[in-house]
């Protein structure tokens, strides 16, 4: 995979996180007068940043073996284990996860949904959402430029 194939991937990633983080905060302002309910919140941040790193390192063990993996076959000199690290793809299981928030509830609802503070999540995450949309725009006008003048 090269870094293009792998911004792409990482982009798809971090948007459907925004996307089901717009969710969540879209039920939370609709449930602002629900009472009991508690706002939900939506996290894949460090779950991208692990995967990041572990693409990072079979890249590099990669690199550093490519001249003797030149000339020999990977599942002839590397045990199952490590050639099936080396050969999955590092993005495989990712999952947002959805986490309930506790904290600021208020005695007389059970609520805890801040609707002002919700309003700025969405804006930001809206704005979030439109920066990596554009950069990965820019990612498939890049690729097309490249297939049109033939490489």
């Amino acid at each position: 995979m090269d870094l293009t194939t792998r911004a792409m991937d990482v982009t798809k990633l971090a948007l459907d996180g925004l996307m089901q983080r717009q969710q969540a905060i879209a039920s939370n302002t609709a449930n602002v007068m629900t009472p009991g309910y508690q706002r939900k919140d939506i996290v894949f941040e460090d779950q991208l940043q692990e995967m990041l790193k572990k693409d990072d390192l079979k890249r590099e063990i990669k690199a550093v073996n490519s001249a003797y993996y030149a000339h020999n076959s990977l599942d002839t000199v590397m045990p199952n284990k490590e050639l099936k690290i080396l050969t999955q793809n590092s993005f495989d299981g990712y999952k947002p996860e959805v986490i309930r928030d506790f904290s600021g509830v208020r005695p007389e609802t059970g609520n805890n949904v801040n609707i002002e503070a919700e309003m700025m999540d969405m804006a930001k995450v809206g704005i979030q959402y439109n920066t990596l949309s554009t950069l990965q725009g820019k990612m498939f006008e890049s690729l097309t430029s490249v297939i049109k003048s033939g490489g």
